[in-house]
């Protein structure tokens, strides 16, 4: 037969154990995605030639949005006096981004350097030309 002492301290165990959360604070994933920050663009090629424009101020920025636990985010962009915003998703493999902004929703293949410094997009124009794009770290 238990002692009295032996069953208060399992209605006490009981208890801590009941009222501990096993709830956890979602994780942002974004961050150890290297995505966020500001990037300029470096360098474009149109089916592996580099045109003999500049590529000049171009820039793009990625924030995490109000949702921790999902890889999506907000963005936005500007080229001189162009400028634009919207929101992205990463897909779970990283290898996949989709842009969508008021007009339309783009998806471009993505690599992102190991070094997290760099990435490059990949995508079809509306002339079936293959365009890669390099962009780095602004700040």
């Amino acid at each position: 037969m238990p002692t009295s002492k032996t069953i208060i301290f399992y209605l006490f165990l009981g208890f801590l154990l009941g009222s501990c959360s096993s709830a956890e604070p979602p994780i942002d994933l974004l961050p150890s995605t290297g995505i966020l920050g500001k990037w300029e663009i470096q360098n474009r090629s149109i089916n592996g030639i580099e045109p003999l424009i500049v590529v000049c101020c171009e820039f793009i920025e990625f924030v995490a949005d109000e949702n921790l636990d999902d890889l999506t985010g907000d963005y936005s962009w500007s080229a001189g006096q162009f400028t634009g915003n919207g929101s992205f998703t990463l897909t779970e493999d990283l290898q996949g981004i989709i842009l969508t902004d008021k007009n339309d929703i783009d998806s471009f293949t993505i690599m992102i350097s190991p070094t997290q410094d760099a990435f490059e997009l990949s995508y079809s124009d509306s002339q079936d030309a293959i365009v890669r794009e390099l962009w780095g770290k602004s700040e």
